[in-house]
């Protein structure tokens, strides 16, 4: 990504503007998928296993490795924002003290931003390619299924 910076994004020079960029902009979108996704089992009666973790992203990524998976755990478990237990014969992930203090961050930035007055919330993107009336539609249709299916 470094080559997009000129178009003012991400880079070796230019940090992304979330908190603690040194952890939360570090850890890829697995990584920080897999934080809320253990956060929210945490909250039902369903343990936080590879397994159930996987399928609570499910509705996001097509297609989850098992390779990539496991290396985003043991990294999250590396870097003590997960702990896993092997009580049982499958590993329990669990946050740690630091990644719920990571969540709690984010969420504080995220609203933040949403609170902040309107002239403040403009953003503004650079295409690589036009959007085609196709692209509006597919994007709404999927949209569309994606909450109906919550309903």
């Amino acid at each position: 990504m470094y080559a997009n910076n000129t178009r003012d994004l991400q880079g070796l020079d230019r940090a992304d503007a979330s908190p603690e960029t040194t952890r939360w902009a570090a850890r890829t979108a697995l990584e920080r998928d897999l934080l809320i996704a253990t956060a929210f089992l945490e909250h039902t009666d369903t343990p936080a296993t590879a397994h159930q973790l996987k399928r609570a992203l499910e509705s996001w990524y097509t297609d989850i490795g098992h390779a990539d998976l496991y290396n985003a755990l043991n990294s999250l478990t590396t870097d003590h924002l997960l702990e896993g237990t092997t009580t049982t014969p499958r590993n329990h992930y669990y946050l740690t003290p630091g990644g719920y203090h990571l969540l709690e961050t984010y969420i504080d930035h995220l609203q933040t931003i949403n609170n902040a007055p309107s002239s403040t919330t403009t953003v503004t993107i650079t295409l690589e390619h036009p959007i085609t009336p196709g692209d509006i539609e597919r994007a709404y249709t999927k949209l569309q299924t994606h909450m109906e299916g919550h309903r």
